[in-house]
């Protein structure tokens, strides 16, 4: 019930998002940061974690998270304690949401399904789009679709991802960039490569 609300995100926004989550006191100071004009750019100079750091650049993710503080902290406690659970949650209610016929590829991004993991990847690779969605009908009634705003930059900062089929979240970083082709990869060819898990 508590991942309704971020269960249909991109994926490389939802890695950032549950990591950040276990780090709520740093998600307040973070929004505390742009609300008071900080520096998007400085964001990487802040003595925060690096998820933190990056939600600074989707302010309005950054915003909601510590508006609904206790819902951070219980999605970070869930995730740091039952991360293979949390993230088989997260599979179930998109295929929900898709076997309603309400999670489909759009022009801001991609739904791929393979072998029942489902996947939202940005159809751009230098852009990404936070979905907004009545969380509480799209996983149980046809007819009911995501909407986008603006769309957001991806950089640097946006350095993790999901490995859905070993059940762990994924460092990009310096010396170990993720590949150009990634999000057009199936599911079952992610493997290749990779760094390995980051420790929730």
């Amino acid at each position: 019930q508590i991942l309704k609300p971020i269960a249909l995100y991109p994926d490389p926004l939802l890695a950032e998002v549950f990591t950040a989550a276990t780090l709520p006191s740093q998600i307040v100071l973070a929004d505390r940061y742009i609300v008071q004009g900080g520096d998007v750019n400085a964001a990487a100079q802040q003595p925060w974690d690096p998820s933190v750091q990056a939600l600074v650049h989707y302010p309005t993710v950054l915003k909601w998270l510590d508006d609904n503080l206790a819902w951070t902290t219980d999605v970070g406690q869930a995730f740091l304690n039952q991360q293979q659970d949390v993230m088989n949650s997260i599979q179930r209610l998109r295929s929900q949401a898709q076997d309603e016929g309400n999670l489909q590829s759009t022009p801001q991004e991609n739904v791929v399904a393979d072998a029942g993991i489902v996947e939202i990847e940005p159809t751009d690779p230098a852009v990404i789009y936070v979905p907004s969605y009545p969380w509480d009908t799209i996983y149980d009634d046809p007819g009911i679709y995501c909407t986008f705003g603006i769309g957001f930059p991806i950089g640097p900062w946006l350095g993790c991802d999901w490995d859905w089929r070993n059940h762990h979240v994924i460092a990009w970083g310096a010396g170990h960039p993720r590949p150009g082709d990634w999000w057009r990869r199936t599911p079952g060819n992610r493997a290749n490569g990779l760094r390995g898990p980051v420790a929730p």
